[in-house]
């Protein structure tokens, strides 16, 4: 849950604790915290998300709210700032956004959308098959555009009646989703 404008540290204290350098990503602390935190120190610590956490008063903010905050001149509207290149420890201004971009998390998952809206059989058999997922899921677009043509081609011999496929002996709505 997102602090309360009332319990999120002014921009003034921010800048009056922390200094960024837009180019690099660097944050460093120019106060004196705690023995073994001096200014020039950099500042926060990495969750396991891989996200870099600093504490301020008391409490914790991904140093990306931070940054925005201080770039800004105002906290982000959600709690949540994002990463263009998708990497957490990324903290150049250029990286940082609080729009979220469509990111698959698997690969071919954009290529598999497409061909879902396009040809639910073909899809349906590829879900069916593990080696024609694996194809499309972990390969590069030549195995995907390969496994597509072949799953086609089953389609196309079903329909014609020269061949069955196991896959369709499993209704389309029971199938695997990709």
């Amino acid at each position: 849950m997102f602090r309360t404008p009332e319990t999120l540290p002014t921009i003034s204290r921010l800048h009056d604790l922390l200094a960024y350098d837009a180019e690099t990503g660097a944050l460093v602390w120019r106060v004196h915290r705690r023995p073994n935190l001096k200014p020039g120190d950099e500042a926060g610590w990495t969750n396991r998300k891989g996200r870099v956490i600093v504490g301020i008063d008391g409490r914790i903010y991904t140093a990306a709210q931070v940054i925005w905050a201080m770039q800004t001149r105002r906290w982000p509207v959600s709690s949540n700032v994002y990463f263009k290149d998708g990497n957490p420890q990324n903290l150049c201004w250029d990286n940082l956004t609080t729009t979220r971009r469509a990111r698959s998390r698997t690969p071919g998952a954009e290529y598999i959308r497409a061909l879902r809206a396009t040809n639910k059989k073909a899809m349906h058999v590829i879900a069916y098959d593990a080696e024609l997922r694996n194809l499309v899921t972990n390969g590069d677009d030549a195995d995907r555009r390969r496994a597509m043509a072949q799953a086609r081609q089953i389609v196309r011999e079903y329909e014609e009646g020269e061949a069955a496929h196991p896959a369709f002996n499993i209704p389309m709505s029971k199938s695997i989703r990709l």
